[in-house]
């Protein structure tokens, strides 16, 4: 009895283990997309000042911000991973100026 309930109290701090190691990865991956998109949206705003010189750095970064989101649509795909994906890109995206 007392190593089938210490299996089951070991089972359950990995799967503790694993969720948070997950949200740690979902944070770091909101981050970099924001990251990306908050440099495309800045190249895209000097371009729109008048600086047509960035406007094939622009589209580049656009394109690979988008490239990211597409990698983790695919990557985040039940409902509670797309849920945590979104809260923290829109958490991170508070932080482009």
């Amino acid at each position: 009895m007392h190593s089938l309930l210490l299996k089951y109290v070991r089972l359950a701090v990995f799967l503790l283990f694993l969720i948070s190691c997950s949200n740690n990865t979902i944070q770091n991956d909101a981050k970099r997309l924001a990251t990306m998109q908050c440099k495309a949206l800045k190249l895209m705003k000097q371009v729109s000042d008048g600086d047509i010189s960035l406007l094939e750095e622009s589209t580049n970064m656009a394109n690979k911000a988008s490239a990211l989101q597409k990698e983790f649509e695919l990557k985040y795909t039940s409902d509670r991973q797309i849920l945590a994906f979104k809260k923290a890109l829109e958490d991170e995206g508070k932080y482009c100026k």
